[in-house]
């Protein structure tokens, strides 16, 4: 089994077609980040904003390049993690099992970053000067809405080369907290498209989904929030053995398959009780939280290698990312770790 791409699939990977022309620009030497574009790119103002939402249009191309731009340079974020987090498994010595929780929290989060960036929806933290700059932009009579953590939305509009883009301060105003809780909603929304069509894809964005579902929708988060800041909780090296341990059954010089992480990760998510709590399960939790990273690695990865290839955009970045992760590896297989299919 590898990854299934069913009815699901297709939507998703339709959508984020929707975005990135044909052409797209993707250069790694000079990647383009949505800061710089806020400062220099051209934008123009919307009607349709109001106070907590401003609204605009730009051209396709910017807007596209900027995205697809950040979505690799989270990739390359997520790929540094994944490799360190296979080396410290893999140097025969002890490490700590709280602090490599956080760097798989860390490599699921910016997986995460990247797949959104892709999908027409995704989280941004707007400082001051940024949003007070983009309120004057949209001529809105309300109030800035003031910096904080806003939601993103790219969609079609009715300007040939134009794409409307909002964005739209949430009432969580935590990034990290914001931004599972949009995948969450997206990972739901693709289980419902799946559907019958293909039990593998239906079950993946079941089990996926499930997690949220036990343990809450922004439950990475919370985990890594009680590895980091909750005395006792997880750093306990010099006491006892952490109730962070979960990594022993890593395979590390073999890489496991796709259908083998799925089975693990729908076996543990489905022994953990309705409405828990991750201080309950710690030791589970982090058994999950490595299997939600490997299958958000593969959707991310794949669905970047749809884009490039399908809307004939310069290859080389993808190129450069995976001989750095076989180099660091040393892994023979196509797609190399953390899968061998």
């Amino acid at each position: 089994m590898t990854l299934p791409q069913g009815l699901a699939w297709q939507q998703l990977r339709q959508e984020a077609l929707a975005v990135f022309p044909k052409g797209t620009s993707l250069s790694r030497n000079k990647p383009s980040t949505l800061a710089e574009w806020y400062r220099s790119g051209v934008i123009i103002p919307s009607v349709s904003s109001h106070r907590k939402s401003l609204a605009f249009l730009a051209p396709q191309s910017e807007i596209a390049k900027v995205l697809l731009s950040e979505s690799a340079l989270f990739l390359d974020a997520a790929t540094e993690h994944a490799v360190t987090a296979r080396n410290q498994l893999n140097a025969g010595r002890w490490y700590s099992a709280a602090w490599l929780c956080v760097t798989f929290y860390y490599w699921a989060f910016f997986l995460a970053l990247s797949f959104t960036r892709m999908t027409s929806r995704t989280v941004v933290f707007l400082n001051k000067t940024t949003i007070a700059d983009l309120h004057l932009i949209s001529g809105s009579n309300d109030p800035s809405p003031g910096a904080g953590a806003y939601i993103l939305v790219c969609t079609n509009s009715n300007t040939p080369n134009l794409l409307s883009f909002e964005v739209s301060k949430s009432r969580e105003s935590r990034l990290h907290e914001l931004l599972w809780k949009v995948l969450f909603e997206r990972i739901k929304a693709l289980r419902e498209i799946s559907g019958n069509s293909n039990p593998d894809e239906e079950r993946l964005f079941r089990t996926l989904e499930l997690t949220f579902d036990r343990l809450g929708d922004a439950w990475p988060s919370d985990l890594r929030n009680i590895a980091n800041y909750s005395p006792g909780k997880a750093y306990s090296a010099g006491r006892q053995k952490s109730n962070f341990y979960g990594f022993g059954h890593i395979q590390v010089n073999q890489p496991l398959s796709f259908e083998d992480s799925l089975n693990r990760l729908e076996n543990n998510v489905l022994s953990i009780p309705a409405n828990s709590t991750i201080s309950a399960y710690p030791k589970l939790a982090v058994s999950i939280l490595i299997d939600l990273t490997f299958a958000l690695h593969r959707i991310a990865q794949q669905l970047q290698e749809d884009v490039i290839e399908r809307r004939d955009i310069d290859r080389r970045w993808l190129t450069s990312r995976a001989e750095f992760l076989k180099l660091n590896c040393e892994i023979e297989t196509d797609k190399g770790w953390p899968y061998r299919n």
